[in-house]
């Protein structure tokens, strides 16, 4: 019981259990100063950063141009909006199609061409005939075997480059793009 009590009283002193720890080294600590120049030195660099652009980028230019807009960073997951429309469409039963652009043209007169999805290799030209910053029409035929027609009395030498036959639903494939020039 007494080596309990003279446990007990060991325990219990306020010298028991406390350890001295040597004072800590603060030699290559920074001081506030030189915490408060590095935050500032943060700050400009983060200023210096491009905000997020609040608009979709402009579309393709042929040579390009820098700009002189505000300055901004593209969101990740911005897209550029394209120059050129691409599609497929058919032939009506007068040879004609009709295509509305998803996207109209800053042009009032595009580039437009088509050509006729034809397996069985025949030869079927198409001709655009009008055009628009937001659609185009043309027409498609089969080519004619004689391509010179002769009607003497009315209207002299004829030519015929585009026949007068086609099948409705050919297929039409389609390109459209701002004109660079």
């Amino acid at each position: 019981m007494r080596y309990l009590l003279f446990l007990a009283a060991i325990v219990a002193s306020p010298v028991f259990g406390q350890v001295a720890y040597p004072p800590a080294d603060t030699s290559n600590l920074a001081t506030k100063s030189e915490v408060q120049a590095a935050d500032s030195k943060a700050s400009a660099a983060q200023a210096a950063i491009p905000p997020a652009c609040p608009v979709a980028p402009s579309g393709d230019t042929l040579n390009g141009t820098i700009g002189s807009g505000v300055n901004c960073t593209p969101k990740q997951d911005s897209t550029r909006p394209t120059s050129v429309q691409a599609g497929n469409t058919t032939l009506a039963a007068n040879c004609t199609f009709s295509v509305s652009l998803a996207r109209a043209f800053t042009s009032t007169s595009p580039f437009a061409y088509a050509a006729v999805v034809d397996t069985a290799n025949n030869q079927m030209p198409c001709k655009i005939q009008t055009r628009s910053a937001t659609a185009f029409t043309g027409i498609c035929n089969a080519a004619q075997n004689t391509v010179l027609s002769l009607s003497v009395v009315t209207t002299g030498l004829t030519l015929l480059p585009f026949g007068t036959t086609c099948t409705a639903g050919t297929a039409v494939m389609w390109v459209a793009r701002e004109p660079t020039q």
